[in-house]
């Protein structure tokens, strides 16, 4: 018997539906219940972001599938806004008819922060068109000086800031508890 512990809300854009299956890949794997190979299959049949859950390493996955793990990185502090609605990514998907090119080359260094900071979602064009509130809640959250950047989860409806220090992370969660009551 499996029980599945979901911490990520539905909806969200965080992909918990993926890490449940690499939790529940990688809990095979530990009881030599599954070899690697098995679980790295399983993992792109299942979803193409699986993968990136089988360990807690950082990583990045490129267009063409290969994925780069990262030893070093810069410590951001997250503050994570979720609204009560959440979005339909198959609604998203289907609305979006283009995606920007690949913008970053594998090869360079500090991969993982100039994504982190200058990659774009090509998704919130979508998700704003069908759900209008989350454009306000980016744009609330934009005015913020601290942040690092502010950009929305995968296909919605939580929308992430990044901050360099642990304060300015706390300062904007007692500012925005008040501001976005309903998130």
């Amino acid at each position: 018997k499996i029980i599945v512990k979901k911490e990520i809300p539905q909806q969200s854009g965080m992909g918990g539906g993926s890490m449940n299956a690499a939790s529940l890949l990688s809990f095979f794997y530990k009881k030599n219940l599954l070899k690697l190979a098995d679980i790295k299959k399983y993992a792109s049949k299942t979803g193409s972001d699986v993968i990136l859950g089988l360990n807690n390493n950082p990583k990045i996955q490129y267009a063409n599938g290969s994925i780069k793990e990262f030893t070093k990185f810069k410590k951001f502090y997250l503050l994570i806004i979720k609204p009560s609605f959440g979005c339909s990514t198959k609604k998203i998907y289907s609305t979006n008819k283009t995606f920007s090119r690949v913008e970053f080359k594998s090869t360079r260094k500090n991969i993982l922060e100039k994504v982190i900071l200058y990659g774009k979602n090509d998704l919130e064009k979508s998700a704003f068109k069908l759900y209008p509130a989350l454009r306000k809640i980016k744009n609330l959250l934009l005015q913020n000086k601290q942040a690092k950047f502010v950009r929305m989860t995968g296909s919605g409806s939580a929308v992430i800031m990044y901050f360099n220090s642990n304060k300015y992370a706390k300062n904007a969660l007692k500012i925005y508890k008040r501001k976005l009551n309903n998130c």
